[in-house]
């Protein structure tokens, strides 16, 4: 009786030990330097990528890539965030793979790897096109978190009928507005010369000399003192608010009307923008113009020589590249429209008159 007890334990001991590894063995975290790349080649040809169309729950929406910005379709040419399209194309020629899943079509449903355009399926198909010729092909399925031993869950994906357990990709957004850009425009404050401005009745300029001063001055050079704060609140902050989509329509909209104002801002590492506000009809609201342009500009490593000891802040000055890539994004998101500020009058974009001091002579004590 003794003898057999024994046996009994030491085969649920043997189990308990297997039972132990398997576990030890999935939950472990793969090295993912030692995968090899699902798509080895897509890295080099990433540049070469003009088109995406993502099909999901039997609908497909595409990007276009034209004179350097992404365009979402059904969006009257209104650019696409140009990182969030390259954050996801970049980790998918990082994609690895963890392992060979499987060939046989019985298990693609439950693998979410079958046909994406039927409207009950939640595989993305995705096709990546160069100069209209397809340039890759997969269906990108259900996620594996449980196993992964990652922070960030696994796909299954299929190439044409192999599926892989696969790391490192993103999964397409099928929403086409969540690929659109929300903020007009956004500049570091340090990256600002000089801001000037007309209305029909006030005209004025404020500017610095280097990147690292931290007043302003008017055109004659004249401090403008608690100016600076005005400024950065009632201009910087107000072109990168978030706007809504139903707040852009087409330029030749008020092409007869004058503008209110005219802002014109110039930055040291080389380009302008010009804004040109008009009032609505309700005075509630300022519809904005805005035109961007390439000016000179000295190099970063000039500014860097001027720095003075005592400066502790942080200066954003970038490569002249970066510059040209701000200008070509920005141009392809404002051509032929404009875009409403809601509740910011004209009057508080522009810099307020200071009151002048109080020189009323005192009385005296007779």
């Amino acid at each position: 009786m003794l003898g057999r007890l024994h046996t009994v334990h030491w085969v649920l001991g043997l189990l308990l030990v297997a039972l132990a590894v398997g576990i030890a063995f999935y939950t472990q975290p793969k090295d993912d330097g030692a995968l090899p790349l699902l798509f080895p080649d897509l890295e080099k040809q990433i540049n070469t990528v003009d088109q995406i169309a993502v099909t999901q729950f039997g609908k497909t929406i595409t990007l276009k890539r034209k004179d350097g910005a992404w365009f979402v379709s059904g969006y009257d040419g209104i650019p696409a965030q140009f990182s969030t399209v390259r954050r996801t194309l970049m980790a998918l020629a990082d994609t690895k793979i963890v392992e060979e899943k499987t060939k046989d079509p019985k298990h693609y449903a439950s693998l979410d790897v079958n046909d994406a355009k039927t409207e009950t399926s939640k595989a993305q198909h995705i096709v990546l096109y160069a100069g209209n010729n397809p340039l890759l092909s997969l269906i990108m399925g259900k996620e594996e978190s449980l196993l992964s031993g990652t922070a960030h869950p696994d796909f299954y994906m299929r190439l044409q009928d192999t599926v892989y357990w696969t790391r490192g990709a993103l999964p397409f957004l099928t929403q086409a507005k969540a690929y659109l850009d929300p903020v007009l425009w956004a500049i570091d404050a340090s990256r600002l010369n000089a801001i000037s401005w007309q209305t029909p009745t006030n005209q004025g300029l404020a500017k610095r000399q280097t990147p690292f001063d931290t007043s302003w001055q008017n055109a004659e050079g004249a401090p403008l003192g608690d100016r600076d704060g005005v400024l950065l609140q009632s201009i910087l902050r107000q072109w990168s608010d978030s706007l809504t989509f139903s707040d852009i329509r087409p330029i030749d909209s008020l092409q007869s009307q004058s503008p209110a104002f005219t802002v014109t801002l110039n930055t040291f590492d080389g380009f302008s923008v010009t804004l040109k506000g008009y009032d609505d009809a309700e005075k509630k609201s300022v519809w904005v113009m805005v035109d961007a342009k390439p000016t000179e500009a000295k190099d970063p490593t000039f500014w860097e020589s001027q720095k003075p000891k005592i400066f502790a802040g942080s200066v954003d000055l970038q490569p002249k590249d970066v510059v040209m890539s701000d200008i070509a994004e920005l141009q392809a998101k404002v051509k032929g429209r404009l875009f409403r500020i809601p509740h910011y009058p004209a009057e508080f974009l522009l810099p307020k008159t200071e009151k002048p001091a109080d020189v009323t002579p005192s009385k005296t004590k007779q």
